[in-house]
């Protein structure tokens, strides 16, 4: 069992003239538990993870733009869930180095309220925008001892992968157009580099049972071309970054 004390930060589309067509949005630090399991035979090792769905709250921001003629003004606050899970098979060259091939998934739901005025009107909204990012991947994990009885280590692991994400976002439940950039569904996939870097250190008090504290670095990165109804939209055409950071905690015992 892992513990991540993380922080998310990624970047959404926008609708403005100004200050360009993309957004970054941080969380406060949350702490999510990664549930792993591992099954060794001789050399070979198959093991996978599950990061169970956690709830973030992102930060408000302000949009202004306009839109044949009429000047929006708009508020913008973000909360999200997010689940991931991977299932890998490792081959040791020896005690101290394994290569790993595996499979990726992350899911993302993003609500985003938005309370929005324009020439004396005023409503709000929250369309749910879903994303699924998926792909092999291929990784190294190293260890060594630091001291002579083997019971503290240093390790180190990075992954790298090839995903394809898809992103949907229904109509606007409060405005029926479907030509207006803002209020149209979306639907648009695109290739997407993917990140994860641990290091740290490893304590073994007893046979079987090991301890570790470490820092994780995970990032999704790739190039957005949102479409709707058939036309490139190129307001929400970005440079999409996706990143989790923050320290680890983990426990594991051996049968």
């Amino acid at each position: 069992l892992k513990g991540w004390d993380n922080s998310w930060s990624t970047s959404l589309g926008r609708y403005a003239e100004e200050g360009g067509n993309q957004v970054y949005i941080q969380d406060t630090r949350v702490f999510s538990a990664i549930p792993n399991f591992s099954v060794g035979f001789r050399q070979w090792k198959f093991f996978g993870s599950y990061f169970v769905s956690t709830n973030y709250n992102f930060g408000s921001y302000t949009d202004i733009y306009d839109f044949g003629g009429t000047t929006f003004y708009e508020l913008v606050s973000t909360k999200a869930k997010r689940p991931e899970w991977d299932a890998n098979v490792g081959y040791s060259f020896n005690s101290h180095v394994m290569l790993t091939l595996g499979y990726k998934e992350i899911r993302k739901d993003l609500t985003s309220f938005r309370d929005i005025s324009y020439t004396g009107y005023y409503f709000n909204e929250n369309p749910l925008r879903k994303q699924k990012a998926s792909g092999p991947t291929i990784g190294m994990s190293v260890n060594g001892d630091i001291t002579e009885s083997g019971k503290v280590k240093i390790y180190g692991a990075g992954v790298l992968g090839s995903m394809n994400q898809t992103t949907d976002r229904a109509q606007s439940p409060v405005c029926s157009s479907t030509t207006n950039p803002y209020c149209a569904p979306l639907h648009f996939s695109e290739s997407q580099l993917y990140e994860n870097f641990e290091a740290g250190f490893l304590f073994a008090p007893v046979r079987g049972l090991a301890l570790t504290l470490g820092y994780r670095y995970q990032v999704l990165e790739g190039n957005n071309k949102a479409q709707d109804s058939g036309s490139t939209r190129a307001q929400f055409a970005y440079k999409s970054t996706d990143i989790l950071r923050g320290p680890t905690l983990g426990v594991a015992y051996t049968f």
